[in-house]
């Protein structure tokens, strides 16, 4: 019994350590943004669209390694697919420190992107049915917490440190991190039912079903005011020669971010409902953008300073917070049979959709709006209008016991 329970606490480590590297590895393209670009000889004319061919590429290989990994997580071993996982990433990481090629460079954070997928969903549904449910809020907070350090961590980094050294050293750690993999262990709940999964079937029944696409639209604001903000901000900043660092806008947005799963878990635990909490979050998001907006339409009658820049981003950190709240929604939401492949199809299906929405707000700004500004009024008017009616369809499962099956 006692060595249940130390292996228990070794599987969260494994899962805060793991979150940690796979936010580091993932913010990679954001942070450093122009420097591997510039090293490869690039026009500085030329260095958005890299930059966002950049982060398509590696939520492309995202929204692949969704699909290929949840045929296997919930039918193999969850542990087997995490190794993989982060020894795949890990690997592509410090790779990318090497090359001199672009071409190579992108093949590298598409495979980058493909480990990145399965790792966050297998690690919080091990430690949802490992630990009391009563638990799962606080601990699911911590490994959130640990992702915005990481990203902190980063920014800081980039100002003392190569691209290159950044990205062999973060691979190099990521392996390192991948080896606690070997001291945890698999829970009961999934021991018990390993054999009956039919891996196919499952995730098939999944994606046909209602209630996965209801869950995704919750999660979508988020992304689409990050995906929003590439355009509109370089837009902004060029318009009204606004200096902003980009390092200080993360560390701003990493702090919120820290402020909000401590605020998410306590509110969530003090109403007993996450329903409740998510609603409120996704309404303060909405405030945010509409704010955000409104302000934008004044032009240099607006806020332009760099403070207000750093609040507004500090805001979406803190109500952004309600991700991995939701997340453990999801997860009580599905049987043991499906819980690890639904939980990684739907994290990684709302990461990956920056990649899709990097597409569709060019090609609606250039094709009807012809304004960075009204094509995202548009867009985020249809994505919280999908998020706020999905929500209030959902049923609340607050605290509810895993062991079931679908």
């Amino acid at each position: 019994m006692k060595n249940k329970i130390q292996n228990k606490y070794i599987t969260l480590i494994m899962a805060i350590l793991g979150y940690f590297s796979n936010s580091f590895i993932v913010n990679l393209p954001y942070v450093l943004s122009d420097p591997p670009f510039l090293d490869l000889r690039f026009s500085p004319v030329n260095l958005v669209d890299a930059n966002l061919y950049l982060l398509i590429i590696q939520h492309l290989g995202i929204l692949v390694g969704a699909l290929v990994f949840s045929f296997w997580v919930d039918k193999k071993s969850r542990l087997f697919i995490l190794l993989v996982s982060v020894f795949t990433y890990s690997f592509a990481t410090f790779l990318g420190g090497l090359v001199n090629n672009y071409y190579l460079f992108l093949l590298l954070k598409f495979i980058t992107g493909f480990g990145l997928a399965p790792e966050l969903g297998i690690g919080m549904v091990l430690v949802s049915e490992l630990f009391e449910r009563k638990k799962n809020s606080l601990l699911v907070g911590i490994i959130a917490m640990s992702g915005c350090i990481a990203v902190i961590i980063l920014s800081i980094s980039s100002k003392i440190y190569s691209w290159r050294d950044i990205y062999i050293y973060s691979g190099l750690g990521s392996m390192l991190i991948m080896l606690t993999r070997f001291a945890s262990f698999e829970s009961d709940l999934f021991l018990k039912i390993k054999h009956e999964n039919d891996s196919l079937d499952s995730v098939i029944q999944t994606l046909s079903n209602r209630k996965f696409y209801s869950l995704l639209l919750c999660m979508l604001p988020i992304y689409v005011i990050t995906a929003g903000s590439i355009f509109l901000t370089a837009d902004i900043y060029e318009q009204y020669k606004i200096v902003v660092e980009k390092n200080t806008l993360t560390i701003c947005f990493g702090l919120g971010a820290i402020f909000g799963f401590i605020m998410v878990p306590f509110l969530t635990h003090k109403f007993k409902s996450r329903k409740l909490i998510i609603k409120i979050c996704i309404f303060a998001l909405l405030l945010i953008s509409l704010t955000t907006s409104v302000n934008n339409y004044f032009g240099k009658h607006g806020m332009l300073s760099f403070q207000y820049f750093y609040t507004i981003v500090t805001l979406y950190g803190i109500f952004s917070g309600y991700l991995f709240e939701f997340l453990i929604f999801v997860l009580e939401q599905y049987g043991t049979n499906r819980r690890a492949s639904a939980t990684t199809l739907l994290f990684s299906f709302a990461r990956s959709s920056v990649f899709i929405f990097s597409l569709v707000i060019p090609y609606l700004n250039n094709k009807f709006f012809h304004s960075f500004l009204n094509t995202l009024l548009f867009l985020e008017a249809m994505v919280f209008a999908g998020a706020i009616w999905s929500i209030y369809k959902l049923n609340e499962n607050y605290n509810k016991d895993l062991d079931f099956v679908d």
